[in-house]
Order: structure tokens, then sequence, then C-alpha cells
């Protein structure tokens, strides 16, 4: 479910209505992340195994 905040509710209402010149619009952003794995040869040909983190976006919000 992608449900928005309270706030960006009325952030986007606000920014709608152009009730404040200032107020962006709302966005989406990342709210659940997971690392990606990636094995690959390093420099030295050897093979390395390595964890980047919250590198795949699970789940989006509207902030």
């Amino acid at each position: 479910d992608a449900h928005p905040s309270n706030h960006a509710a009325i952030q986007s209402l606000v920014h709608a209505m152009r009730l404040g010149p200032n107020v962006p619009a709302p966005c989406c952003v990342p709210s659940e992340t997971k690392p990606l794995t990636l094995l690959y040869f390093d420099e030295n040909n050897s093979l390395v195994l390595k964890n980047y983190p919250n590198m795949i976006v699970e789940k989006c919000a509207c902030r």
C-alpha cells in the first residue's frame, strides 16, 4: 500500500491551490530498501562477493 502521510496530503493541496508560493509538490521517496549483492572480478582477477546496502527500493512513500 502506498498511502501518503497526512503531511504529504496537505502539502499536495497547498501546492495545487497555490496557497504557499514556496511549497513544493510532495514527491515519492524510498521508504523501504534492501541490499544488492554483486559477484565480480576485481583488478587482480580475484572473485569478490559484495553487498551494497540500500540499493534496491522495495516500497515508496509520498513525503
